[in-house]
């Protein structure tokens, strides 16, 4: 079978059906392991899926009229941001823990 965003349909379609809470556990469990262990692919599978998450909520938020399309738009922004910004606070938080173990 085809693909989705790197993960194959079956799972896609499982995913597009949990409510929001199943979600974001689902999410906190795949980024934890695989930050945990070192997987790469893992963590950008999550992100891909927390992307997909974000663009089908706020998508029905605009619909439902409880966010403008502008509001979407910066809600975005930010969150491309924060996402840009992990591997930066991740090095520093390694640094702390570093200086606080000597």
């Amino acid at each position: 079978m085809g693909q989705t965003l790197g993960i194959d349909r079956d799972l896609a379609r499982k995913i597009k059906r949990m409510s929001r809470k199943e979600l974001d556990g689902y999410l906190t469990r795949v980024t934890d392991k695989s930050y945990n262990n070192g997987y790469e692919q893992g963590l950008v599978e999550g992100i891909a899926l927390a992307g997909q998450a974000m663009e089908e909520i706020l998508k029905e938020e605009v619909i439902k009229g409880t966010f403008p399309a502008e509001k979407v738009d910066e809600i975005k922004k930010a969150v491309g941001t924060y996402i840009a910004r992990v591997p930066e606070r991740a090095a520093e938080k390694d640094k702390d823990e570093g200086r606080k173990k000597r």
